[in-house]
């Protein structure tokens, strides 16, 4: 039996986490912690450009079952309680949010860059290229010694939990150019109190996109009843192997498609033109070479 639970907060999960009596323990099958500082910085990014996150999903398993239990970052296996939810999809998501905006993770810090803009996503896939546009959110190692450009622009996320918290209710703050710059260093000590109009104006709607997502309730939470542990594993299974992986050269198309809009027509009209290109991948590759030579 599947059903819906409503949709939670960033800051939901946050708060659960750092709560001892209620945490969800993990379905047997979670792997351990394995996101890297660049998908947190990537779902960092999601969530202020408002992007769908993905669900939560819980399973309670009426059998007899196993669990993991994490308390003070050991993980131990222990028995399932039949009337308990384990978590069985978004370990990783929200230890990233945990990591991220509290000073409870053990991957480093993070830092948000609150006066340069964000570069609009573009067709690149590469790790590097990614890499490269997330400029504005910056995470060094807890033991780093490399100094971070522009520190006094930058706002430590370990704090904004604990900030968030004191302010409360968030949503009543109000945030314009002329208190951002206190509020900010209030948040940050190390951020520089004095800002340009355009640098406001920009920490200004930064501040309320971070806000935002952290109070706004978008993550879905999905409960399922299964039988068994079997079951558990079965959906384990299915989430992470059922679906058809997509490859880099559907992306890619995909990409082409976002900025010439008759790419699908057009090519196949070279395919049938040349007939030794066989699939319309193989026009796509030749009509990028033309026009990469075309442009020098």
């Amino acid at each position: 039996m599947l059903d819906t639970d409503g949709v939670v907060s960033v800051r939901d999960l946050v708060l659960q986490k750092l709560n001892p009596d209620d945490r969800w323990n993990l379905a047997l099958v979670q792997r351990a912690e394995v996101w890297d500082q660049v998908r947190m910085r990537h779902l960092l990014d999601s969530m202020l450009a408002g992007y769908p996150i993905g669900a939560i999903l819980l399973c309670r398993v009426e059998g007899e079952s196993k669990v993991i239990r994490v308390e003070g970052g050991q993980r131990r296996v222990d028995d399932g309680d039949p009337n308990a939810w384990q978590l069985l999809d978004g370990q990783q998501r929200i230890n990233a949010f945990f990591s991220m905006l509290t000073g409870e993770g053990q991957y480093g810090r993070f830092y948000l860059h609150m006066t340069m803009r964000r570069e609009p996503p573009g067709p690149t896939q590469s790790r590097t290229a990614k890499d490269r546009a997330l400029g504005y959110i910056a995470w060094r190692a807890d033991d780093s010694a490399e100094p971070l450009d522009d520190r006094h622009l930058h706002v430590d996320l370990t704090r904004f939990a604990a900030w968030a918290e004191q302010h409360r209710p968030l949503d009543s703050l109000l945030v314009e150019a002329g208190n951002v710059a206190r509020l900010l260093t209030e948040l940050d000590p190390d951020f520089d109190a004095v800002l340009a109009p355009e640098a406001a104006s920009i920490a200004v709607d930064r501040l309320q996109r971070l806000m935002h997502a952290w109070l706004d309730p978008v993550i879905p939470v999905l409960r399922a009843t299964v039988r068994e542990a079997s079951d558990v594993l079965e959906i384990f299974s299915r989430i992470n192997l059922g679906g058809v992986q997509v490859e880099g050269a559907d992306v890619y198309f995909a990409a082409v498609k976002t900025f010439w809009h008759e790419a699908e027509s057009r090519l196949d009209w070279v395919q049938l033109a040349a007939l030794f290109l066989p699939t319309r991948m193989d026009a796509l590759r030749l009509v990028s070479r033309l026009a990469s030579r075309g442009l020098g």
